[in-house]
């Protein structure tokens, strides 16, 4: 579907009864029942509008499609311009953890995506929501720019538009160490999977390799890994103090050291999920300088 045609369809929107079509940051799992699960919840939802992206590397984003049960909708990715962005779009399916439903697992799908809501089935949970993985790889030899991305969703006569603004920086990904070891369990926050990365460069903390199939959280631990190139990168620049004190900050610790001893402790971090896209954003902002 051409991106004019779309615009175009944009004017026919109606506003329907439950928002048919949210994006999230990848640290906001939904679930089938269409909320937000209770480990990813504290904090107040970072909006998707106009996303930094770094070349020569990913960025991820979760969307949440809430049709009328059993109607059929047809979900898209618009691009302008066309054909720069490289999107891969996967179906989030649910493992069911500590008693609840929460996405996990990843499986591939095209675009455009068709699917509809089932129906409820007796003696089972209504399911209210389907939920994407949508992974963008930004090419390196992307010229710093704006890129307009609209995810479309259309059910019956309406169409919902999603837009957003990508900004791709100058900042490009240097060839990252991918971090091994056991991921953390389902039932952790999602920011969990991201710490545990930045506790291994931090702290000098070993990982043993270990083989956890495809799922959200190696997805999340890829995207850290690709933060952590970036902080060696900037090591010989600003020096590693400078990066220590200013992460020290945003996790809210009076210094690494004391957040170290903590993480060693086993303290899960008892923040805003999204806590660590701050740590993400300080570091692409610092490659730039």
């Amino acid at each position: 579907m051409r991106y004019e045609s779309v615009a175009a369809a944009a004017l026919l929107i109606s506003v329907l009864d439950a928002q048919p079509l949210q994006v999230f940051s990848e640290f906001r799992r939904v679930g089938p029942d269409g909320a937000i699960v209770e480990q990813d919840r504290p904090g107040r939802a970072r909006e998707i509008i106009s996303p930094a992206v770094a070349r020569d590397g990913f960025a991820s984003f979760r969307l949440a499609v809430s049709p009328p049960p059993g109607k059929p909708f047809v979900l898209h990715i618009g691009e302008n311009p066309e054909a720069i962005l490289q999107i891969t779009m996967y179906r989030e399916l649910p493992v069911k953890a500590g008693g609840r439903w929460i996405p996990d697992k990843l499986e591939r799908v095209s675009l455009p995506v068709t699917g509809y809501v089932p129906l409820p089935a007796s003696g089972q949970p209504e399911t209210k929501a389907l939920t994407y993985w949508m992974d963008v790889w930004v090419p390196a030899h992307t010229p710093p720019r704006r890129i307009r991305v609209e995810a479309q969703l259309n059910i019956g006569d309406d169409w919902i538009i999603y837009p957003m603004e990508f900004r791709v920086l100058a900042a490009t990904i240097p060839k990252p160490v991918l971090a091994t070891g056991a991921l953390p369990p389902v039932t952790a926050s999602s920011a969990e999977t991201a710490f545990g990365p930045l506790q291994s460069f931090l702290c000098g903390k070993n990982e043993k390799a270990s083989s956890n199939g495809p799922s959200m959280r190696e997805m999340i631990r890829r995207n850290a890994s690709q933060d952590l190139a970036l902080a060696r990168q900037l090591e010989p620049a600003i020096g590693r103090l400078t990066i220590e004190a200013a992460i020290a900050k945003i996790v809210e610790a009076p210094d690494i050291k004391t957040w170290c001893e903590a993480r060693a402790g086993g303290m899960p971090p008892k923040l805003d999920p999204e806590v660590y896209l701050k740590v993400r954003d300080y570091l692409m902002r610092s490659s730039l300088k």
